[in-house]
């Protein structure tokens, strides 16, 4: 696929592949820590579209059992990239009572839509609800912070690749890049 000028790599497809096996041993370590019965399991809940490559490659590395159940979100407008004033959630019919959840996002920006998830997920009640991210952007006050970050990063330049999208294009990039 022709790479445009305006984008430079940021995370090779390398990097996000050790960074994903680190996170899936730490996620298994907690999982297998919290020693649930024999008929429960993590549910991981994956934060559509824009994580579902970090999901696919992550839940492999997971050295346990988990159930899986999608949302899809809504937190940026697909025209211009710009955030919406509310945070639109589908949990698809998902009952996360007493469920312990691990969402799992590409990216923690702003922390709105980790937040918007974990609070409607324990008020609805979820037993724990942790968080996974490929991304997390550092910020002087962070509304949320996720519970395992793949790569941490400072500055305000938008992600393109590896399930994240510029005006919804480029998500199936295998590296993940910055638009300059």
């Amino acid at each position: 696929m022709q790479i445009p000028n305006n984008f430079k790599l940021q995370y090779s497809a390398a990097e996000i592949q050790a960074v994903n096996h680190k996170l899936g041993f730490k996620i298994s370590e907690w999982i297998e820590s919290l020693q649930l019965p024999l008929d429960q399991q993590v549910v991981v809940v994956p934060i559509l579209r824009g994580s579902i490559f970090f999901f696919a490659d992550l839940v492999r590395a997971i050295d346990c059992s988990v159930s899986i159940s999608p949302v899809r979100c809504w937190s940026y407008n697909a025209e211009d990239n710009s955030q919406r004033e509310e945070v639109k959630v589908d949990s698809m019919g998902f009952d996360v009572k007493d469920q312990v959840i691990l969402l799992i996002d590409d990216i923690c920006d702003s922390g709105r839509t980790l937040h918007h998830i974990t609070n409607n997920f324990i008020a609805a009640g979820a037993r724990q609800v942790n968080s996974a991210v490929l991304v997390n952007r550092h910020l002087q006050e962070p509304l949320f912070k996720p519970d395992f970050i793949g790569f941490n990063f400072d500055g305000p330049e938008w992600f393109v690749g590896y399930g994240m999208n510029h005006e919804d294009f480029y998500r199936n990039l295998s590296d993940i890049y910055i638009i300059k």
